[in-house]
């Protein structure tokens, strides 16, 4: 309902803008086109694009194109998600399918290429000789909320893990492209994604909040469902850039906030100036908030004001919703991804051979899950910060908590 609601509302502002365009390209000579968005299951994809197919609204003429909105899940693993692209490419040719993932139109997952690419300080600094672990987080407050029918047949891994994870960490370790063009763009997350092994059960955590079974059987799921709400899994990716660094994809619900970030931990400095008891713990990291305030911060080590000696973590912050104010426009996903899907833009879709690329990441994991092979499922309560053996995970590749750091919201500027 949430979905719907924000789609309708993304519709008629893209069609403010789209009629903005035409007025701007003055009027009779914008070149026209159909947008079809398929709010379908993915089983119904393909019957859709048959009969738009057979009924010539697919076809594309020299003043008229023809697009496609096709929204996630794409599939249950590698397999049926090859065969579904197999079953859409005589209807449905690549340029003219645009696969959503509507993480790629959030403002700050859009802002990362730029973040990386234009400024002169940080990009040198991405790689292994200064990284020590990266976290891309998703989590929320939120339980099923009356999605156990579809929820309970994929999970965490598959609903969030597998798309919208994979998705921000590719636009981080991906190199830069030939240009800002929407294929040279999917060209290098394609070859980023190919180089990511697939996940091993030795390098994940599962975990079920109590009551999840419950919950999911009154909405209709089996009983006594081993459906994982939660994950944290370690990606490597065998690059030059970033063999080594381990990334630590983590999502959960029923969790002790909503929150979702990608949280880059930079190496200890070898030989600290102040060499304090806790100078390995009082590293820098550049973190970009994705959601619930759109921010990107720098934890610093800073002398402490005052006539001491001490030295303390601070943030070179810059909390872009509080300092852009009330007045700031930002569009949401749905609105950003549809008016790019109207004006041709394809960096923000996903390709048939990216998506191939990010299922084989998973689909070893996900098929010893289902076969039940996979990780033991670990109980965590609900409005917790997810199972312990999670945080566990996290410091046996390399992360250290920050001593005595506490984050705090800037006010916003006068």
């Amino acid at each position: 309902r949430r979905a719907g609601a924000a789609i309708a509302q993304a519709l008629q502002r893209a069609e403010a803008v789209a009629g903005a365009i035409q007025i701007e390209a003055g009027g009779s000579g914008e070149r026209r086109g159909r947008l079809f968005y398929l709010a379908l299951p993915s089983s119904a994809f393909a019957d859709a694009a048959a009969g738009l197919h057979a009924a010539g609204l697919l076809q594309q003429e020299d003043d008229l194109w023809a697009r496609a909105v096709l929204e996630k899940p794409f599939g249950r693993d590698a397999a049926s998600s090859a065969a579904l692209a197999e079953a859409l490419a005589p209807l449905l040719p690549e340029p003219q399918a645009l696969r959503m993932d509507h993480y790629l139109g959030k403002e700050m997952v859009q802002n990362i290429l730029v973040t990386r690419f234009d400024n002169q300080w940080l990009e040198p600094t991405l790689n292994r000789a200064y990284v020590s672990n990266v976290q891309v987080t998703l989590k929320e407050e939120l339980g099923l909320e009356g999605r156990a029918g579809y929820f309970d047949g994929f999970g965490i891994v598959r609903d969030v893990l597998q798309n919208h994870l994979v998705q921000v960490l590719a636009l981080l370790t991906m190199e830069r492209p030939v240009s800002a063009d929407g294929e040279d763009v999917r060209d290098e997350k394609v070859k980023a994604i190919r180089r990511m092994r697939p996940v091993r059960a030795e390098d994940c955590v599962l975990g079920q909040y109590a009551g999840y079974a419950a919950e999911a059987e009154a909405g209709g799921a089996p009983a006594g469902s081993r459906t994982p709400t939660f994950a944290a899994v370690v990606v490597h990716i065998d690059t030059e850039r970033w063999q080594g660094v381990p990334f630590i994809l983590k999502a959960g619900k029923a969790m002790d906030g909503a929150k979702a970030e990608v949280r880059v931990q930079y190496r200890s400095v070898a030989c600290p100036f102040h060499a304090g008891d806790h100078a390995d713990e009082m590293r820098n990291e550049l973190v970009l908030r994705v959601q619930p305030d759109l921010a990107v911060y720098l934890k610093v080590v800073t002398k402490t004001p005052g006539l001491g000696r001490g030295v303390g973590l601070k943030e070179l912050d810059l909390c872009v919703s509080k300092r852009e104010g009330p007045e700031a426009d930002f569009a949401s996903a749905y609105e950003s991804l549809l008016l790019e899907a109207v004006r041709g833009k394809l960096s923000s879709f996903i390709r048939k051979d990216e998506l191939a690329a990010s299922w084989d990441v998973f689909t070893p994991l996900l098929e010893a899950v289902d076969a039940g092979q996979g990780p033991a499922l670990v109980p965590y309560e609900k409005g917790s910060r997810g199972p312990a053996e999670a945080d566990a995970l996290l410091f046996k590749h390399g992360y250290h908590r920050t001593y005595g750091y506490e984050y705090h919201q800037p006010a916003p500027l006068e």
